[in-house]
């Protein structure tokens, strides 16, 4: 086991009350590649559509060219609303992906699926 693969958590207070003595250890390693497992095809499927993008007070549609590898999530949009493309990226471990979007914790990036409504022929 390599020391930097895991991340040590000790809580011993919250709220005031002492909780647990416990050390718990999270193999961050393992999350991500649980992760990656789970949802790679899924993103890769979204590469080249139109994605709404935001963070912070930036929000518009985009064109997005997505690539995926071993170590995450490496993502460009490209849009008439904004002058230069955005480039994101996250690591699997900091990944979610939702039914429609996926989102990076800390860097507060978010791309969601623009539904298309098809009009009924008459």
């Amino acid at each position: 086991m390599k020391e930097e693969e895991y991340t040590t958590i000790k809580v011993v207070f919250i709220g005031g009350k002492k909780m647990s003595d416990e050390i718990k250890m999270i193999d961050w390693k393992a999350v991500g590649k649980e992760k990656q497992q789970k949802y790679e095809q899924k993103i890769n499927h979204w590469n080249n559509t139109v994605m709404h993008y935001s963070e912070g007070r930036l929000s518009f549609p985009g064109s997005v060219e997505i690539s995926t590898d071993d170590w995450g999530v490496r993502i460009t949009v490209i849009s008439e609303h904004y002058d230069r493309p955005v480039t994101l990226s996250g690591a699997w471990e900091i990944i979610s992906v939702g039914g429609n979007s996926m989102s990076a914790a800390y860097v507060n990036w978010r791309l969601s699926v623009i539904e298309q409504i098809k009009e009924e022929e008459e």
